[in-house]
């Protein structure tokens, strides 16, 4: 496929009759095919099969998407204590822990501490994988726990979401205005 051509640009002894501009469809990056395997291995539980698909979506990234992921994952952990981002992601975790429960929780570590995870480029995406599914494995206790609300989905998978691609296929844009809870 050959790239766009400008007005008054000789292409292959022609002209481009008219400027085109490019399309403006945004290609999601990640893919449905990564939420899809993502939320069917956080439905039965399975850490090690939300591992391989996180790794596969992750290892589609680029470096400096990664680095981005990476940073915007971190931002909220390396807050100044007792700043309000530093408060509310302590918040967010604390009603995340609670909606998980103690086998939900499991599958959550079994992501960050799974050998094969190692295709995770290094131990800081272990560590970002495992914030984004423990989202996701807590995704359906939406508004069932105290302070688990979509607003504390949205900032623990705001990073993954905006970087990679969705978390679950089901997932509305981040900050998309809301009637009902999941």
């Amino acid at each position: 496929m050959s790239p766009r051509v400008p007005a008054g640009v000789s292409s292959g002894g022609q002209f481009a009759p008219s400027h085109r501009a490019e399309s403006p469809v945004a290609l999601p990056r990640g893919g449905r095919a990564h939420a899809v395997a993502m939320a069917e291995a956080a439905s039965r539980g399975d850490g090690r099969a939300l591992a391989e698909a996180m790794a596969a979506a992750v290892g589609d990234l680029d470096d400096a998407t990664a680095g981005e992921l990476r940073a915007r994952t971190y931002a909220p952990m390396d807050a100044a204590p007792g700043s309000s981002e530093h408060q509310r992601y302590a918040d967010d975790e604390r009603a995340c822990s609670a909606a998980l429960g103690t086998d939900r929780m499991l599958a959550a570590a079994g992501v960050a501490s799974w050998r094969s995870a190692r295709v995770l480029r290094d131990r800081d995406l272990q560590i970002v994988a495992q914030v984004s599914a423990r989202a996701l494995l807590a995704r359906d206790e939406v508004g069932q726990v105290e302070g688990w609300d979509a607003g504390a989905y949205d900032r623990m998978s705001a990073p993954w979401r905006e970087t990679v691609g969705p978390l679950h296929p089901d997932d509305p844009p981040i900050g998309a205005g809301r009637t009902q809870e999941r």
